[in-house]
């Protein structure tokens, strides 16, 4: 190996790390630890007509990216939410696609997000791509009053493509009950790490991660708060990493 490409290898794992610890200490302020809620049997029924707003930030550059609103549509089958983000004037969101290396800009209305059953993702539109699910996957705990940490196994495929195959693994951490503040307001959550590793369709990424943080909300019937993250190795350049921005979500109101 040359000594550029070692040189590159080193730059690039310099670039990660750096991320990384900005990601930790700008991450969402923790919430107080609190005792498992006893009035709280289940998430909210999904209603049409619910809807949220929350507030979009693209964490490392520490900009407002615009306001993302989302409501329910239909529950007939399966749960239909509209999506809609209102863009920062001239800071229109920009997506770095995990799976393909790309880049898509997105304002105004954005594809529908499906779930069914309630809690479980059949189809995903949040990460620059439309992702589609076989079996659906899961979103939070199917029993919140006894919350464990879990691995989920699934198989999606990008929008428009054959039948799911490729493989997707989500480990579900629980951190437990904590009480946040947003700017909707304070709100009893149950703090959620998705970790999740997928094979990209695109043959020059490899060892493709992401990373969900949730604030779940029963209450509300959805999180209050979230960030994301995630990046892949690019084959072809000496394993690099392809590194997405982080992103964070906070509720700015809701019916």
């Amino acid at each position: 190996m040359t000594s550029l490409k070692i040189k590159a290898i080193y730059f690039s794992l310099s670039v990660l790390l750096l991320l990384i610890g900005c990601a930790n200490s700008s991450s969402f302020l923790k919430g107080q630890p609190v005792s498992s809620p006893v009035n709280i049997s289940q998430v909210r029924s999904p209603e049409v007509g619910q809807e949220w707003i929350y507030i979009q930030q693209n964490v490392l550059r520490g900009i407002e990216v615009g306001v993302l609103k989302e409501k329910v549509a239909s529950i007939a089958g399966s749960t239909v939410i509209h999506r809609e983000l209102i863009a920062t004037p001239h800071q229109q969101n920009y997506f770095s696609d995990l799976l393909l290396g790309q880049m898509t800009q997105e304002n105004g209305r954005l594809a529908s997000e499906i779930q069914g059953p309630w809690g479980v993702l059949l189809v995903d539109p949040s990460w620059g791509k439309i992702l589609e699910f076989k079996p659906g996957a899961r979103i939070w705990p199917e029993d919140i009053n006894n919350p464990v940490s879990q691995t989920y196994k699934t198989k999606y495929a990008l929008s428009g493509m054959n039948e799911p195959n490729l493989s997707w693994v989500s480990h579900m951490e629980i951190y437990g009950w904590e009480r946040v503040t947003v700017p909707a307001g304070e709100f009893i959550t149950l703090h959620i790490e998705n970790q999740i590793t997928y094979e990209s369709p695109n043959p020059s990424k490899s060892s493709c991660v992401r990373n969900e943080s949730l604030w779940l909300a029963p209450t509300v019937g959805r999180w209050v708060a979230k960030e994301t993250s995630g990046s892949c190795l690019e084959v072809a350049e000496t394993n690099a990493p392809d590194l997405q921005s982080i992103y964070r979500w906070e509720l700015q109101q809701w019916k």
